[in-house]
């Protein structure tokens, strides 16, 4: 690489911190009686174990939810969230 090559370019190579935009989420809680609102929700990856356990398909595999759980729905996956962790990380319905 030449010398030209390796000049930084203002306006170019500067690194530049950006907000993440606010975004609204599709959530819905399992109540374990309500797989069909679930099942619609995400989209045909949920399904009921033999042992009556709610599994959710996600980019990342399957996971197991339990009564009481949020499922997420982002613009990309679909993801499960405890009723803690949504309390802490995201805001009040709209």
């Amino acid at each position: 690489m030449d010398n030209e090559a390796r000049k930084l370019i203002p306006g170019r190579d500067i690194v530049r911190m950006y907000p993440r935009k606010p975004q609204t989420y599709a959530i819905i809680q399992w109540t374990g009686e309500n797989f069909v609102a679930i099942d619609h929700h995400c989209e045909g990856a949920a399904h009921i174990t033999d042992m009556g356990n709610l599994v959710v398909k996600t980019n990342h595999g399957e996971t197991l939810l339990t009564v009481g759980d949020y499922i997420i729905k982002g613009a990309t996956d679909i993801y499960p969230c405890t009723p803690m962790t949504l309390k802490m990380t995201y805001g009040d319905p709209v």
